[in-house]
């Protein structure tokens, strides 16, 4: 009988290839541009939040700039960023948002000239940056807060009325 041969031929092993230094480095850059494009998303959101949550926790507001009174601060299309400011923080100097003494009580956003009467419900002389005088009254503040201009985003007030115009119907 003839005898069986068994030979025992090893698994084959794949041969060690080094690792190519222009492939590790493409690994490297996708997960950049991968945890770049996370974060900015991230920040977009949270800034996207804060424009959405900010005005209705009374953190802040924004106003659209309506006349020159107050150039070169601001102009006509500016948007204003107004925070809250306890009255009896209200100093000279300072920009302020607040109801005008007049029949309408339109929002005027003028710089504090004088404030005549501090304390709790201060009564202030305003003046536009751009009048050669102040305003013809003494408006006394009322509530806990007035609002104080912190910022201006030139011209993007402009882009309100143009969008909401985009979206509403034609009168008949």
């Amino acid at each position: 009988m003839p005898s069986t041969v068994v030979i025992d031929v090893p698994a084959s092993v794949p041969a060690e290839t080094p690792t190519e230094p222009a492939a590790s480095g493409r690994t490297i850059a996708r997960t950049a541009v991968g945890i770049a494009t996370w974060a900015v998303l991230a920040l977009a959101v949270a800034a996207l939040a804060a424009v959405a949550l900010g005005p209705r926790l009374g953190l802040f507001q924004v106003e659209t700039v309506l006349s020159g009174s107050m150039e070169p601060r601001f102009q006509p299309g500016d948007l204003l960023v107004v925070v809250p400011e306890p009255l009896s923080e209200v100093r000279a100097g300072q920009v302020l948002s607040f109801h005008a003494p007049t029949p309408d009580h339109r929002v005027e956003t003028h710089r504090v000239v004088r404030v005549i009467n501090p304390g709790p419900h201060p009564v202030i002389i305003t003046k536009g940056d751009a009048n050669s005088a102040p305003d013809p009254w003494r408006a006394r503040l009322h509530g806990t807060t007035a609002w104080r201009m912190v910022a201006v985003v030139p011209a993007a007030g402009s882009l309100i009325p143009a969008a909401a115009s985009r979206h509403q119907r034609p009168h008949q």
